[in-house]
């Protein structure tokens, strides 16, 4: 019962943020759907931008850093033990981040009804994750790092590099510069 009241008392919520979605896709209108979401997060700083179509879920688990945005319908799920964005994250286009995996259930041979597994994601100050990419629970992405299109991130990966492919492998590491 507390689950589906729980449930009804998003609906408010949800509605302000479908209406978000007729403001356009420039930065008055990724800031202020920023500052809706900000009103539901774990924790925020300044000039959070989310354009059009992203949904996050579960955002009293997420953190997010300063200078950090999101592209066009991305989606963000920071179920259980939530996702940490530090400063100067840039999401591109239809990227999903989920910090929550499918179990597995030996008994009905089945993942359907399976417990999830939860694990803390944490993307350092500075990534920037290109279009459509996939990042799953448990990984922590270096801070400056770039992960390219398309690539799935399932382990974690250094400061300062290049990642690519499905799994994302370290193709290019950066030197500290002062």
């Amino acid at each position: 019962m507390k689950t589906r009241i729980k449930h009804l008392l998003e609906i408010p919520f949800r509605v302000i943020e479908t209406f978000t979605q007729i403001f356009p896709n420039n930065s008055t209108g990724c800031k202020i759907r920023g500052l809706v979401y900000k009103t539901r997060l774990k924790k925020c700083g300044n000039n959070f931008q989310v354009s059009l179509g992203v949904r996050i879920e579960n955002p009293r688990n997420l953190e997010i850093g300063d200078d950090v945005f999101v592209g066009n319908n991305s989606w963000i799920n920071a179920i259980g033990e939530g996702i940490t964005l530090e400063s100067e994250v840039m999401i591109g286009p239809s990227v999903n981040i989920v910090s929550n995996n499918h179990g597995y259930d030996y008994k009905t041979k089945s993942s359907r009804f399976a417990s999830g597994i939860s694990k803390h994601i944490n993307i350092g100050k500075g990534v920037w994750l290109g279009s459509g990419v996939f990042v799953g629970s448990g990984v922590e992405i270096g801070h400056g790092s770039i992960v390219g299109a398309n690539s799935t991130v399932v382990k974690s990966l250094p400061s300062l590099s290049l990642s690519v492919g499905s799994p994302a492998k370290v193709v290019r590491s950066y030197e500290e510069s002062n």
